[in-house]
């Protein structure tokens, strides 16, 4: 039995479809219209921006396991998601005396995450950080030699505080 779907969305970086060789298995036995609708497929490039905490203050102070926040800055635009970033919490000890995790989010826990500051279209002030839009990842960290990493950081943190 086959399904014939009226709209496809792909959730891909446009590179992937640009990339596919015309044997892969998509294309090498579609038809000229499927052929056809992936040249037209439009791109918006988006961002996701994470900040790392050692103490994930948004669940451990302040119990916030869900939800969305924004706020409008002069520095960094922020559009995030208190559950989207990993989070480690720390329920005990081993024998040896190392950190036993949890595996899960626990509210009011002994926690260290990342929180997702926002997810959205590539809006200038992220998108000038990232090397190239075929090698997005940018990895900031305190004691950057990046003047843009570092006022990122400082934005961020200032933004969140606020």
């Amino acid at each position: 039995r086959s399904v014939t779907a009226s709209k496809v969305l792909l959730n891909l970086p446009s590179n992937a479809i640009e990339y596919l060789s015309r044997d892969s298995t998509l294309l090498g036995s579609s038809s000229a219209a499927v052929r056809r609708l992936l040249g037209a497929v439009t791109t918006i490039p988006m961002v996701k921006v994470y900040a790392w905490y050692d103490d994930a203050w948004w669940s451990t102070k302040l119990g916030l396991m869900e939800g969305a926040f924004t706020a409008a800055t002069d520095g960094a635009p922020l559009e995030g998601r208190y559950h989207d970033g990993p989070q480690r919490c720390v329920v005990g000890r081993d024998t040896a005396g190392d950190p036993v995790y949890s595996g899960k989010k626990i509210a009011y826990g002994n926690c260290s995450g990342a929180l997702e500051v926002y997810y959205g279209i590539a809006r200038p002030y992220y998108a000038k950080l990232m090397p190239s839009p075929l090698q997005p990842l940018t990895v900031a960290t305190r004691g950057t030699s990046s003047l843009a990493a570092a006022q990122l950081i400082g934005d961020v943190h200032a933004a969140l505080m606020a």
